[in-house]
């Protein structure tokens, strides 16, 4: 029983000397991937925000039709940033072709925030008859 118990005391001597028990996450990363289909209904995605240090926000975007506009915004309610996507070939007429044209585009934004504010930030979709993918990456450091 004595040996057990200076077994214990030694590995949890050993766990606090290296940092394991009262260690603090250095980053925090969250990625979302969403579909759509047909999409025109405006929608609300939130990001938590939940410790002090830099955020690294990136938004990528790849649409097969329509027009897609995101918007991003912090806990207090205030825009950060936005951009617009669509579709930009002039296609001709599938009637008057033998294979149908497809378009991709593909759009990305990035932004880095030195001090964000806890809370949840926002991401806004504003699409019309939009369809596609949309990917929301962001890395937290702890400072």
């Amino acid at each position: 029983m004595k040996n057990l118990k200076g077994v214990l005391v030694v590995f949890i001597l050993i766990l606090s000397g290296s940092g394991y028990l009262y260690s603090q996450p250095k980053a925090f990363n969250l990625s979302t991937r969403i579909q759509f289909f047909t999409f025109t209904e405006t929608s609300e995605i939130k990001l938590p925000v939940f410790q002090i240090g830099p955020l690294n926000l990136k938004i990528t975007s790849t649409l097969f039709a329509g027009d897609l506009t995101i918007e991003f915004y912090d806990s207090k309610g205030e825009k950060q940033g936005n951009f617009s996507i669509a579709n930009q070939a002039i296609l001709p007429k599938p009637d008057s072709i033998k294979r149908p044209l497809n378009e991709t585009v593909r759009g990305e934004i990035t932004r880095n925030f030195e001090n964000p504010g806890k809370g949840e930030w926002m991401v806004k979709l504003i699409p019309k008859n939009a369809s596609g993918f949309l990917e929301i990456n962001s890395t937290q450091d702890a400072k």
